[in-house]
Formats: C-alpha cells, structure tokens, sequence
C-alpha cells in the first residue's frame, strides 16, 4: 500500500510538472510575470518531488522535500498574489498619454479631398 501511495505522488508531482510547464509556456493565458514566476517556483518544487520520491526515501530526501513543499508554497502565494494584484489593476481605470494625444506624427494628417 505504501508504494501506490509513492507511485501516486509521483505520478501526480509528474502531472503537475507538465500541466504547469504546459501553462507557463502557453499563450492561451494573459498573466503577468508575477504569476509566471509563481508558477515557476511550483514547477521547480513538483519536480524535485517527483525526483525525491523516485529514488526512495532517505534523511537527505527529506530534507530535498520539505524544501520542494517549500517551494511549491512559495509559488502558490506568489500566483495568489499575482492574480489579487490584477484583479485589483483591472478596477483601477487607467490612462494611457496616447489616449489624450496624438500617437505619431503622421496620425494628423488628412488627406485634402
């Protein structure tokens, strides 16, 4: 029963891996850097527990996996973090200088007809 719990884990540290990288590298999702950097940080430390518990379990392992939890910890604040600091831009209306000026030189131009 303890080894399907390990293969378990393994598999699904794997699976997040993927999943994770697959999102970080997508273009589907319109996040920032700050999530990007969060979901990094949860890559690594799904990764190195995958790898912590493929080769069994010593004094040294543990040590790699709390640190992997760690990490895994880290990124999932920094993606909450992210996601309040965009949420809380969107409902901030802002400005841009090309909104109240012209964009180029060439935008006054008309055509004399």
């Amino acid at each position: 029963m303890d080894e399907f719990i390990v293969l378990w884990n393994i598999s699904f540290a794997a699976a997040a891996v993927v999943l994770l990288g697959w999102a970080i590298l997508s273009h589907r999702f319109n996040d920032g850097i700050v999530i990007k950097v969060g979901l990094g940080c949860m890559t690594l430390g799904f990764a190195v527990t995958a790898h912590a518990l493929s080769n069994g379990l010593d004094c040294a392992d543990l040590r790699m996996l709390a640190r992997a939890i760690a990490l895994v910890n880290i990124g999932a604040l920094t993606v909450a973090g992210g996601y309040l600091l965009r949420t809380r831009a969107g409902r901030v209306k802002k400005r841009r200088k090309t909104d109240w000026a012209e964009f180029d030189d060439h935008a006054s131009f008309r055509p004399e007809a």
